[in-house]
Formats: C-alpha cells, sequence, structure tokens
C-alpha cells in the first residue's frame, strides 16, 4: 500500500545519501576519486527514490480525496447525485482488492442525476462489489460489469460478475441479517442486509440472479425524481 511505498522508499533513500556523503568524503581525501559512473548511477537512483516516494503520496492524496467523495458526511436529506461518479470512487477505492485479477467493464447510460442519501447509496453499491469481488476471489482471473441506464422515471444499475454464483437453497437467504456462506471470521453476513435496506428505504427494487459456477447479477433500481420517493419505510421479516 502506499504507506509501505513511502516508508521503504525512505529507507532506501536514506541509504543511497549515506553513500553520497561517503562518496564526497572519497573525492576530499583520497586521489582514487570515484568514477562518473558511480556517481551518476547514484544520483539517478536517489531521482527514482524520490519519485517512488512522491507517487505513494500522491496516491495517498487520491485515496483520500476518493474516500471523501464515496462518504462525505450529509445531514440525512435528499440531494441531486451522480450516481456514477459514486460508482467510480467506491471502484478506486476497492482498487487495491481486486489486485490486477479482476477486469472491469462500464457501460454508463444514466444521464441524470438521482435524488438520494448519497452515503447510503455509496455504501449499498460498495457492498453489492465488494460481494461481487469476492464471488471471484476462487478464481485466477474474472470480470465484474457494471451498467446504468435510466428509463420511466427510473434509475437502473446492474452489478454482474462471472464468480462462484449463489446456489438456489441460499436464494431466499441472502438478504438476511447475519446469513453468510463465508468461513468464520472472513464475513458478518450483513452486507447484503443493509443494502437491502437502502434500497428500500429509498422506495426502490433489488433482485438478483445467479447460476452456480457462472455468476451473479444484482439489479438495482431507483426513482430518479424525489417525488417518487416514500415517506414511510418498508420492513422485510
Amino acid at each position: 500500500n502506499p504507506i509501505n511505498i513511502i516508508s521503504n522508499g525512505m529507507y532506501s533513500l536514506e541509504r543511497r545519501i549515506s553513500k553520497i556523503v561517503e562518496i564526497n568524503k572519497q573525492c576530499e581525501q583520497s586521489k582514487d576519486k570515484p568514477t562518473e559512473d558511480v556517481r551518476e548511477e547514484t544520483f539517478n537512483k536517489v531521482r527514482e527514490l524520490s519519485n517512488i516516494i512522491q507517487n505513494g503520496i500522491d496516491r495517498i492524496k487520491n485515496t483520500v480525496d476518493n474516500f471523501s467523495k464515496f462518504a462525505r458526511k450529509d445531514s440525512g436529506e435528499f440531494k441531486k447525485y451522480d450516481i456514477n461518479e459514486g460508482i467510480e470512487s467506491t471502484l478506486l477505492l476497492l482498487k487495491e482488492m481486486m489486485d490486477g485479477r479482476i477486469e472491469v467493464h462500464k457501460e454508463f447510460g444514466l444521464k441524470e442525476k438521482i435524488m438520494c442519501n448519497m452515503s447510503q447509496i455509496n455504501q449499498a453499491i460498495m457492498n453489492i462489489l465488494i460481494n461481487a469481488i469476492n464471488a471471484v476471489e476462487e478464481k485466477d482471473k474474472g470480470n465484474i460489469w457494471i451498467n446504468t441506464s435510466g428509463r420511466n422515471g427510473k434509475a437502473i444499475l446492474s452489478i454482474r460478475d462471472d464468480g462462484t454464483g449463489i446456489s438456489k437453497e441460499n436464494m431466499d437467504k441472502i438478504f438476511d441479517p447475519f446469513f453468510t456462506t463465508k468461513d468464520p471470521g472472513k464475513g458478518t453476513g450483513l452486507g447484503l442486509g443493509i443494502c437491502y435496506r437502502i434500497i428500500k428505504d429509498h422506495n426502490g427494487e433489488i433482485d438478483v440472479k445467479s447460476e452456480v459456477n457462472k455468476g451473479t447479477e444484482f439489479l438495482i433500481t431507483l426513482p430518479i425524481s424525489v417525488e417518487n420517493h416514500k415517506d414511510t419505510k418498508d420492513t422485510k421479516n
């Protein structure tokens, strides 16, 4: 991670600076001065380490910026929000989890901003994406497809993966609180339950289709305008 990049870079940079000090001493005290190639190589390495450290700092700044976009504090009010931007920020936060093994295919057809509680919708999107990443985890490589579109005053979000899929006997349980098929200590079973609650609180719908060893698709439908949201909240028993 970026902190390790900076930490390791500083350690190596300190060693190179010590070498520069040693070279300077040799230049002052000995007739056998270091060759130009040795000095040039050392200075080039210092420049390279400096760039590596700066890259680590930039990555931290970008992570903080994306996290701010993802979890910006609000008063719980519904505001206009670009869901495509939210997906991009969430993907950047999850980049390390995907570790180059998962290719993400995006098609953003939704042009309108939706009225929603931004931080809650971001949380729902993240929970589904983490679920998709975990489903692909057992494979060497995998894919996630993300599609947004609008129709009849509704925003439609599809997140599909080609992971392990969900068995028929578990399909009716996946939104139940604390239900998980993961080994003990690897999951609380709360992610999709929270997702269901958030979507229902926005007067939306969430559906899932899955086939074992072929993948899973979550389909979320949300009202675009605030007039389409209910004051009452649905409860799943």
